[in-house]
């Protein structure tokens, strides 16, 4: 009988959102400053990508994962809807809100159209409608947590909201994984560039 082997990327992605999930929902990040969720961030980022680096078998089922799945990930912006409702309810500031909102759903709708056009990526055009999408959603996330960071300095008030549960959420888990598959698409699409010279070269012959 041969053994099953349970991929660690995936076990450890569970363990990542369960550990997110019950800190988030015990109430322990409450009115925690706007600064320090951005230090999380940038922790879980860092430790995300430390641990992707040096550690083979978690490298090689990332490096080894289907790209689509990778931006499949992002539908989960689709929550920028959530944002919008919650500014129209008074909940949000504006100045959040329509920046997040809008901006997370159409790097969503836009994910769905990559993903039906531009994958496999066999050609060029294709390897550049990626690249494209790939700036166009960190860009968008980047100014997303630049904006929120800076309304929390200025006020904390206005984004008190985002230590709550299940908002908080999104600073321990769903955030860092966009910006750690954001990165890892850049790192596929460097791979590709090569293979995809070549095949059109060989193609053009």
């Amino acid at each position: 009988m041969t053994r099953k082997i349970v991929p660690v990327g995936p076990v450890l992605l569970g363990i990542w959102f369960t550990i997110a999930l019950v800190i988030s929902a015990s109430g322990l990040l409450y009115e925690v400053p706007a600064p320090v969720m951005g230090a999380i961030n940038g922790l879980l980022i860092t430790v995300s990508l430390l641990t992707i680096y040096f550690v083979q078998p978690i490298r090689s089922w990332v490096m080894n994962l289907d790209l689509r799945w990778l931006i499949l990930y992002h539908f989960v912006r689709f929550v920028g809807i959530a944002f919008l409702v919650l500014h129209a309810q008074g909940i949000i500031p504006s100045e959040f809100a329509i920046i997040a909102g809008w901006g997370d759903v159409a790097v969503a709708v836009t994910a769905i159209a990559t993903v039906g056009f531009a994958l496999p990526i066999t050609t060029v055009p294709r390897w550049w409608m990626v690249l494209l999408w790939n700036l166009f959603g960190l860009t968008d996330i980047l100014y997303v947590l630049k904006t929120g960071i800076g309304l929390g300095l200025n006020n904390p008030e206005q984004m008190i909201w985002i230590t709550t549960f299940p908002f908080s959420l999104l600073p321990t888990f769903i955030v860092p994984l966009i910006i750690v598959t954001h990165i890892l698409i850049f790192i596929r699409l460097w791979q590709l560039r090569l293979p995809l010279r070549t095949h059109d070269l060989l193609a053009s012959q």
